[in-house]
């Protein structure tokens, strides 16, 4: 669980600058949500392993930033079968404008739906680093961002996402919820998602020594930093649970 900011205090620096040398938008008027996903390095299906980050400036100037662990791929269920037959759906990385808006999840709960057109991939080896023999395809694929269970954290992506973006805890995603209603409020329904992805940004370190390499940095110091205070929490939360059990 990730529900309050922060990573560190230079989180949104570190941010702003991994998006703009990407030629992306950076939103700056008060209480526009800034919502990017970064899908990490790890090539193994099924585990929230990546982070969503939401970076939010308020009106006495100050940047708060949250970050929550999710999963930016499928789960390892809809790799195996499925729900199209050319292939699971993966987003592709890049800045999809004004493509999303509160709205109900497969009708059920309120969470981030696609309206605007994204890119997919289909039929990709989930093993490799780049998706070599895979389909490229733009346009509505209800590529939502959504929570897994209702409640507390989920530790297995299961059948939560056939290609959604999907937050492990529960109180996590009611922050974003709040944070993407603040935004609606003052600037209108249409929200703005940004996936990157860290294993495009190495190969792309690896040719070049420009902008890519940079980001990549950035996001690196980011990760290490998210992923030592996740961990701890984790192991915080399990200890809790230890001495619970004891005392029952």
């Amino acid at each position: 669980m990730a529900t309050k900011a922060v990573i560190s205090d230079s989180a949104p620096f570190r941010l702003t600058s991994a998006v703009q040398a990407r030629g992306h938008r950076w939103f700056s008027r008060p209480g526009e949500l800034n919502l990017i996903g970064i899908r990490t390095p790890g090539t193994v299906s099924g585990r929230f392993d990546d982070m969503m980050m939401a970076c939010v400036r308020h009106r006495d100037g100050r940047w708060h930033t949250w970050a929550f662990p999710c999963t930016t791929d499928p789960g390892t269920y809809y790799l195996g079968k499925p729900i199209s037959p050319r292939g699971t759906a993966m987003l592709c990385q890049g800045q999809y404008e004004g493509a999303y808006r509160l709205g109900l999840h497969k009708g059920k709960y309120q969470a981030l739906v696609q309206i605007g057109p994204v890119k997919i991939i289909r039929g990709h080896d989930r093993q490799a680093l780049l998706y070599e023999g895979g389909s490229e395809e733009r346009g509505l694929f209800g590529i939502n961002i959504h929570r897994a269970g209702a409640s507390g954290t989920t530790d297995e992506v299961g059948r939560y996402s056939a290609g959604c973006q999907v937050l492990a805890d529960a109180t996590d995603f009611k922050t974003l919820m709040g944070l993407a209603t603040l935004h609606t409020e003052l600037y209108g329904p249409q929200i703005t998602y940004m996936l990157i992805d860290m294993r495009e940004l190495e190969l792309e370190a690896r040719r070049t020594a420009g902008f890519a390499a940079l980001v990549l940095a950035a996001l690196l110091s980011l990760w290490e930093s998210f992923r030592s205070k996740t961990t701890a929490r984790a192991s915080k939360t399990k200890t809790r649970k230890r001495k619970s059990a004891l005392a029952a």
